[in-house]
């Protein structure tokens, strides 16, 4: 696993492409429970936990880059970020309400934005 970063995915695609992932065999808020564990557990948020766009808070996928907390005491930028994102998911996304379109359009544009992210990481703009 990549010691700079992980990512924390329910996306198969992702998971396939990369040996940093740590797999959430559930749904978008189970990734987000995942994340928030992480977060106690000493990393921190490199992208940010929902997405951009309204639509894809139905998605039922989701893939959330971190990275170890090195700061000698602990960040809680990422804790308050993780606790509002599972709140707003919370208080936007019912849990009868249906998923729209395809489970595999979503991965796609999962996978997608995951790749973008993956390569600002590489380049070091990601602190």
């Amino acid at each position: 696993m990549n010691r700079e970063w992980m990512v924390v995915s329910n996306n198969p695609l992702v998971r396939d492409h990369t040996s940093s992932c740590t797999w959430v065999d559930g749904n978008f808020a189970d990734v987000l429970f995942k994340v928030r564990d992480l977060v106690y557990d000493g990393y921190k948020l490199i992208t940010h936990p929902l997405p951009a766009s309204i639509g894809m808070f139905y998605a039922p996928v989701r893939s959330i880059i971190l990275a170890p907390d090195k700061s000698p005491d602990k960040s809680e930028q990422s804790m308050i970020l993780i606790a509002k994102a599972i709140d707003q998911y919370r208080r936007t996304v019912r849990p009868d309400h249906p998923q729209k379109g395809s489970c595999v359009d979503y991965e796609m544009i999962d996978y997608d934005l995951w790749q973008q992210s993956l390569s600002e990481c590489r380049r070091g703009n990601f602190k």
